[in-house]
């Protein structure tokens, strides 16, 4: 437990200086922005140079909205510990209402990553051990390469809903719809997820110049049943792959998120 919590702390403050940076961002984003050509849905904000339009303090997380005329893309990174531990716990749920307000009865969303709980402390304890690393100045490609491997073969799906032409639930990362995600963490310690969602499958005309409504959510992490075979007794709990600091444990388990307008360019 003692290594746990001082690995954390380390990586805290290796963390420290990236979300001083990302404060000095605007607070929403309030323009419409091309999607570059040649852009890859990998997890990595290269086409960005890793910088952001907002920074929202709600989720504590970087983002970016584009579009281009076959798609709407977002990239969120987070770079706070607690952030990334409740992404890797719950995902992020990006949604779309194309009625132009924020209620509206159809709205379509996806989720990302989906990881299952036996995964979470692999995937999360590969991160921790980056950032000792890092903090060493050593964190050369192939241990980074590793973290990235643990979170791609562990986040395998994308759950989806509100698409009136796709049936299941749960999408795999490769499909056929269009609709990608992808997340990677890059040699700093940050967490980057990119989203994309063909517009037609939104029901919207290509270059139509519409305003859409869009919401960001870090989800709180799942609570799984688990059973004291001492007791008999079932309770409900984060997995403990995540909560090594119980103090943290509402913070981890309450949703997070932030509105925004988007009109497509």
């Amino acid at each position: 437990m003692k290594n746990v919590i001082l690995n954390l702390l380390i990586w805290t403050s290796i963390c420290a200086p990236l979300t001083l940076k990302a404060q000095k961002l605007p607070g929403e984003q309030t323009s419409s922005v091309n999607l570059p050509a040649g852009f890859k849905i990998d997890g990595l904000a290269n086409e960005w140079n890793d910088k952001f339009l907002a920074h929202n303090k709600n989720t504590e997380t970087n983002y970016t909205v584009a579009n281009n005329n076959q798609y709407v893309y977002l990239a969120v990174q987070a770079t706070d510990p607690l952030s990334i531990k409740k992404i890797i716990g719950g995902g992020i749920t990006f949604t779309i209402n194309t009625s132009g307000q924020k209620a509206d009865r159809s709205p379509y969303s996806i989720t990302f990553p989906v990881v299952p709980n036996s995964s979470q402390i692999f995937v999360f304890n590969s991160i921790v051990d980056m950032g000792l690393y890092i903090n060493q100045k050593k964190a050369e490609d192939s241990v980074i390469n590793i973290v990235n491997n643990k979170i791609t073969s562990a986040a395998k799906e994308i759950k989806v809903k509100g698409f009136k032409t796709i049936t299941d639930t749960l999408i795999a990362v490769y499909n056929e719809t269009g609709i990608k995600s992808a997340a990677q963490i890059n040699k700093d310690g940050a967490l980057t997820c990119e989203f994309l969602v063909p517009i037609k499958l939104l029901g919207i005309t290509p270059n139509s110049g519409k305003m859409i409504f869009y919401n960001v959510m870090v989800n709180g992490v799942t609570s799984i049943q688990q059973k004291n075979y001492t007791s008999g007794v079932t309770v409900r709990s984060v997995p403990n792959s995540l909560s090594a600091n119980s103090s943290n444990l509402s913070i981890l388990q309450y949703p997070t998120d932030f509105w925004g307008s988007y009109t497509l360019k």
